[in-house]
């Protein structure tokens, strides 16, 4: 907490009879004491309440005659001007923290009613800023080290790929390269990079960043190294031509080549330095900046400045019901809607789910019979109409057609109840571990299965916490959401990844199964037959109810009217670039 609204609240409180502006008599002994002080740290805390405009001090001339206080400010007052200078500088649930602990119920409605405001566009002069409210942390700029779906986001505003790929027509295109070729069984890749492609640090890009960044990535430790692992060698041909040699042919190599954890960065970088169209001014769990790259060799981005902030996720709907700029819910807070004109919405592909842990041998999950009453006892249908947007419709599988082309079931009490007792369960505590995005879910399952004498014990975690590994093995399920926004890429990182929950829950066996079907799948040139294989992986979870599908959730993005160029990509995410404000002199 601010330690000078501490200290001012403190001698405010003391001579709470007197008013503001009115002197109040007092000695440095007398101030000392109410701050638990020496007469000297006294001095040193009144210099900075005056310094800061709270009081004013006359002190007393001679021994025995005493001094001047004047209160300046009330403490609400005080704490407000703190707060917005918190609030300013991207430390917005630290603000809130402040007026909790130091003001009245009056200073949190007002603080409110200045943030509102806050967030959305502004110019200043020829500048445009877009100022843009989360309701989670946000963990990792470094491209390989990200997982969740928005800290990805951000690393495409400021990292390039070598190439980009288009899931829907299964094409790729230059990006950081303009050119490749391959050799006939697909195992040696060249490609041609752009000239005159500058890092945010004024360094040209070469083929030594690409070695570079891949040196760095060909590690065991690299999270993501089913990206890389088929990878042999990378060679420098010349400053603009790299070439790769792989161990096996990889149909989905191009693919593999666009995923954001491969972005290049330049050799020997310290600090967030891409090629994108935006750099990182500042970055931190609360509160991440980003400033146009005026170089980017696609074209400079319209909006000088995107200012991120992390806020408590209880203020959303008050922040929200006015006025956003661009706001895209998925799901972090429970508000879902806009009185805004402008309003789109997109379907995630993918589902909410959560695992079993079936690498702890003496849980009650062990048994099939028991994960298949915990799957039968939630009526999706019921979640949806219980918990609302952005809940859209039952899964039953990864993939929504899939879940729509499932007849709905409602499953009798007494096959619950068979199923338990065949189960052996004998009142054990399911651990189910999620983040507070999810945690509406997790809380309702919960009170689903005590309905059936299911104990359950729900624990919340940050983002970054949910992936420590004694939490995954701690674990009895963990609930999450599997979005497909690289379609068959977003599926085998599911299946392959270090980041993986239900790859780090399923039973060896099964992992050795998806792994071969991985190789085969990697090898097999038509998509008609990876999706028949990707579907083999799926049935076996179904047939073992190796994890619970949930939902499939849709996504909404509202802002101003005068906000152009929104558009929600495969992620149900906004990209930066391409927006731009209209003038409001323009109709």
């Amino acid at each position: 907490m601010n330690r000078l609204i501490e200290d001012y609240k403190a001698i405010r409180d003391y001579y709470q009879q007197h008013p503001d502006h009115a002197p109040v008599t007092t000695t440095m002994e007398e101030l000392a004491d109410l701050w638990f002080c020496t007469q000297r740290n006294a001095k040193l805390i009144l210099t900075k309440l005056t310094e800061s405009g709270l009081v004013s001090f006359s002190p007393g001339r001679g021994r025995g005659n005493k001094s001047h206080l004047t209160f300046l400010k009330s403490v609400d007052e005080a704490t407000f001007i703190e707060a917005i200078s918190l609030f300013k500088a991207g430390r917005i649930t630290e603000g809130f923290e402040l007026a909790a602990a130091y003001g009245t119920p009056a200073l949190k409605i007002r603080l409110l009613q200045w943030l509102t405001p806050f967030f959305g566009y502004e110019k200043q002069e020829v500048k445009d800023i877009i100022r843009l409210p989360m309701f989670r942390t946000f963990n990792s700029m470094v491209p390989s080290q990200a997982f969740f779906d928005f800290d990805v986001h951000l690393i495409r505003q400021v990292y390039d790929t070598i190439v980009v790929y288009d899931y829907a027509a299964e094409t790729a295109a230059g990006k950081l390269s303009h050119h490749w070729e391959c050799n006939e069984d697909q195992t040696e890749w060249t490609f041609f990079l752009k000239k005159g492609v500058l890092f945010h640090n004024g360094k040209e890009l070469t083929s030594a960043d690409i070695d570079y960044t891949f040196s760095l990535l060909l590690q065991p430790d690299f999270k993501q190294f089913w990206l890389v692992e088929n990878i042999r060698l990378v060679e420098c041909l010349d400053p603009y031509t790299v070439r790769f040699i792989l161990h096996k042919p990889n149909a989905l190599f191009l693919a593999f080549l666009s995923f954001p954890a491969l972005s290049i960065i330049p050799s020997g970088s310290a600090g967030y330095i891409g090629t994108g169209p935006f750099m990182v001014h500042t970055f931190d769990k609360n509160y991440c900046v980003l400033k146009a790259n005026p170089h980017y060799y696609e074209g400079r981005p319209f909006v000088d400045r995107f200012e991120i902030f992390n806020v408590p996720k209880e203020y959303e709907k008050e922040l929200l019901e006015e006025k956003s700029s661009i706001f895209v819910n998925t799901g972090e807070g429970n508000y879902f809607g806009s009185s805004l004109k402008e309003h789109i919405e997109g379907i995630y592909e993918g589902s909410t789910l959560f695992t079993f842990n079936l690498r702890k041998k003496t849980a009650p999950q062990q048994n099939i019979h028991f994960r298949q009453v915990v799957s039968k006892l939630i009526d999706r249908k019921k979640l949806i109409t219980e918990l609302g947007a952005p809940r859209m419709t039952a899964s039953f599988s990864f993939e929504i057609q899939q879940s729509l082309n499932t007849t709905f079931e409602t499953v009798a009490d007494e096959e619950i109840n068979t199923l338990l007792q065949a189960s052996g369960y004998l009142g054990e505590t399911l651990h189910l571990f999620t983040y507070d995005r999810h945690q509406s879910d997790a809380e309702w399952i919960k009170r689903e299965a005590a309905r059936y004498g299911i104990l359950m014990e729900v624990t919340i975690l940050g983002w970054s916490e949910i992936l420590n590994q004694e939490h995954i093995d701690q674990a009895d399920c963990i609930l999450f959401e599997a979005v497909w926004g690289e379609k068959e890429l977003s599926k085998i990182e599911l299946y392959q990844s270090g980041f993986s929950f239900l790859r780090q829950h399923l039973d060896e066996d099964t992992v050795e199964f998806i792994d071969r079907t991985i190789d085969v799948i990697l090898s097999t040139a038509k998509a008609k037959d990876r999706s028949r294989l990707f579907a083999e992986i799926e049935a076996r979870f179904i047939d073992e109810t190796a994890v619970v599908f949930l939902v499939h959730k849709n996504l909404a993005s509202s802002f101003d009217p005068s906000i152009k160029g929104v558009q929600l990509n495969a992620h149900g995410q906004v990209d930066f670039k391409n927006i731009w404000i209209k003038p409001k002199c323009m109709k």
